[in-house]
């Protein structure tokens, strides 16, 4: 049966495994480890089931792994690997792990002693568009000058977020990332920006007053924030070769 992974790191900066996490620890060579949570039958023909899994079962899984990398990550700065990551053999995750050595040792080194926090910039009020009081070719220019504004009030606003991003993040996290959104039917269409920001533990007080002091500063934009986590640093990964993860 293969293996359900959870996460990789380095042998030598383990500190300790909780007991109650219920990991299975794989050695790769004298390197590198690989987590992995028990897997039974039950939970094999769920993953193979890809977009027909039962909810209630994903929800379990997905909080049971996140629970299990968030244990391990306080013992060791460890490499998630994506949810429903299954390995028949270790041999070609140990090879990807090898070949990028230089990059996760430098992943490890950005990461330690750091959780990711998401941030999501979005808009609370909209563009102010006149009604429409023609037809036929003037209603269609109308509606397209309605287009452009509204992508150039969202262009204005991006930048600005970005700016204020800076100022006042910046001083306080280790890394950050950002994905515009489109505003695409797939998308929240209030959604402006998705933000990773990798936050040093230690400093997660001063990212509390950071937070408020930028929605203060987004508010007369008509802009607002959410935020989330901490999570493991999915977003800060560097690519293991082929090996999809």
């Amino acid at each position: 049966m293969p293996q359900y992974a959870i996460a990789l790191f380095e042998t030598a900066r383990l500190a300790g495994v909780p007991a109650d996490v219920g990991l299975l620890l794989h050695p790769l060579g004298t390197h590198w480890q690989v987590a992995c949570l028990p897997l039974s039958t039950a939970d094999l023909d769920q993953f193979e089931r890809g977009e027909d899994r039962d909810p209630t079962w994903l929800a379990q899984a997905l909080t049971r792994q996140h629970a299990a990398v968030a244990q391990l990550g306080t013992a060791v700065p460890i490499y998630p690997l994506s949810f429903g990551t299954l390995l028949p053999d270790f041999a070609e995750l140990d090879a990807a792990a090898t070949g990028a050595a230089p990059l996760l040792a430098a992943y490890f080194a950005q990461v330690q002693g750091c959780g990711e926090w998401g941030l999501r910039v979005r808009a609370t009020t909209a563009a102010l568009e006149p009604a429409p009081t023609h037809s036929g070719l003037a209603w269609l220019q109308h509606r397209r000058d309605a287009g452009l504004r509204r992508q150039e009030q969202r262009r204005e606003r991006l930048e600005t977020a970005l700016a204020l991003l800076a100022i006042h993040l910046d001083p306080i996290v280790r890394a950050r990332t950002e994905r515009p959104s489109s505003g695409g039917l797939a998308e929240d269409p209030q959604t402006l920006l998705n933000v990773a920001l990798l936050v040093p533990f230690a400093e997660e007080d001063r990212l509390e007053a950071a937070l408020q002091a930028l929605d203060t500063a987004l508010a007369p934009q008509g802009l607002s924030l959410r935020l989330s986590g901490p999570w493991a640093p999915y977003s800060f990964r560097p690519r293991l070769g082929e090996v999809a993860l």
